[in-house]
């Protein structure tokens, strides 16, 4: 598991409407603490199956300082919002490990993220509109990692555009990170992780930026 302490900026379209920048005009909180759950199987030949989660929730209020549109109600200069950002995201991955050797892998990355997106804003006076967005995003990518001595070092870059109808998206993730074994089958990971993801469905779109550092443990079976 992981504790990724989140920075969040991230713009959302409801139909009929215009783009909200959630962080500036509804002032949607910027940051926040997750967890984020990570499954690893070994498989053949030295591969690994990866399968993650992690949700996301992030809101806030403010008195409008210019006109928002969303799901085609006007919400006005003056008005006081209340605003929320929210993602769930499945990330089913195989990396393939072509060359090994004794301190250095190097890994190919094929996977599918699942990602649901949902924006939310409300008044006393307009009442709530909220859209949801629900977009599998195929992944690519590159792994590679060395060990020294106790630590090993890993650093993954992976990302794809899709178009498929009225739904499309693009997704790019950075993930570097160190884990050092305090026993046999048990250890603490660190590091840093960027994700960017660009969602449109219909008439909606959510795009949004999570990036951050992040503490956790590991344990083998």
């Amino acid at each position: 598991f992981e504790y990724w302490m989140t920075n969040f900026e991230g713009e959302a379209k409801g139909n009929g409407g215009n783009e909200v920048k959630l962080n500036d005009d509804i002032n949607v909180s910027d940051d926040d603490n997750i967890i984020k759950w990570n499954f690893s199987l070994p498989v053949v030949g030295g591969n690994i199956l990866d399968i993650s989660y992690y949700s996301l929730s992030y809101s806030g209020e403010q008195i409008l300082t210019k006109n928002l549109i969303f799901n085609d109600v006007l919400y006005s200069s003056g008005e006081k919002t209340t605003g929320k950002a929210e993602a769930d995201v499945i990330d089913v991955r195989f990396k393939l490990f072509p060359v090994m050797s004794e301190n250095v892998k190097l890994g190919l990355i094929a996977g599918l993220k699942w990602v649901e997106a949902n924006a939310l804003i409300s008044s006393a006076a307009k009442g709530r509109q909220e859209e949801s967005i629900e977009v599998p995003l195929p992944e690519v990518g590159v792994s590679v990692s060395t060990q020294i001595q106790n630590v090993m070092i890993f650093s993954e870059i992976s990302g794809f555009a899709l178009s498929l109808g009225d739904t499309s998206g693009s997704m790019f993730e950075l993930d570097i990170r160190g884990e050092y074994d305090v026993i046999e089958n048990a250890g603490i990971i660190g590091g840093y992780r960027y994700s960017r993801f660009d969602l449109e469905q219909d008439d909606d779109s959510a795009d949004f930026t999570i990036k951050g550092f992040y503490l956790g443990g590991i344990v083998r079976f």
